[in-house]
């Protein structure tokens, strides 16, 4: 399925605290280390992820064991979990506060951001998207900073996936976490 991709979310979801940090009243930045995205995907109405984890597990359930520990080796079955984790450098958390940085990272993805309204806490943007990154189409939403270890999006719209596809409403919500300074064996995204 090709749509907005976790990575993007992560980056508009740094755009926006972007656009917050430079209000007067809300100066904040997400900590550095290791996050956890809590992501929720309904399409037209369906749970996607809900959906695929489910065929997933009830696949491995119909295996033999020896085929199961097989394919968890092999890596063929990619996590269809609703969670995330990223490692953020010191260097993307104070990244964050600067708006061009982030406008260039979502412009990379083949779309448009802008602001379309502020409050302490909460930045409202219009996402549009050209088709270059996989999808054409618009989201609005919004994006809430409740601290520098907790920030929370959603994104509603409809638009295509791939050349030509049907049009489909996406409502999506993350909700992020900072776990701990450590990021473990978990790689920062260039």
């Amino acid at each position: 399925m090709k749509n907005i991709t976790l990575s993007t979310l992560f980056t508009l979801a740094m755009l926006g605290w972007g656009l917050c940090c430079k209000a007067e009243a809300f100066n904040t930045q997400p900590r550095a280390g290791l996050w956890q995205s809590d992501v929720k995907l309904i399409i037209d109405g369906r749970d996607i992820l809900a959906e695929v984890k489910a065929m997933q597990e009830q696949l491995m359930a119909n295996l033999p064991a020896s085929a199961r520990e097989a394919m968890g080796k092999s890596g063929m079955m990619p996590n269809m979990n609703n969670d995330t984790l990223s490692c953020i450098t010191p260097q993307q958390a104070a990244d964050a506060k600067d708006i061009d940085h982030w406008l260039g990272q979502a412009s990379q993805e083949g779309c448009d951001v802008q602001e379309t309204d502020r409050s302490k806490n909460t930045v409202g943007i219009k996402v549009s998207c050209d088709g270059s990154g996989g999808y054409t189409g618009e989201y609005t939403g919004t994006l809430s900073v409740e601290s520098e270890k907790s920030w929370s999006m959603t994104l509603q719209g409809k638009g295509t996936m791939g050349d030509g596809g049907p049009e489909v409403a996406q409502d999506i919500s993350v909700n992020g976490t900072w776990i701990s300074d450590d990021c473990g064996d978990v790689n920062p995204e260039e």
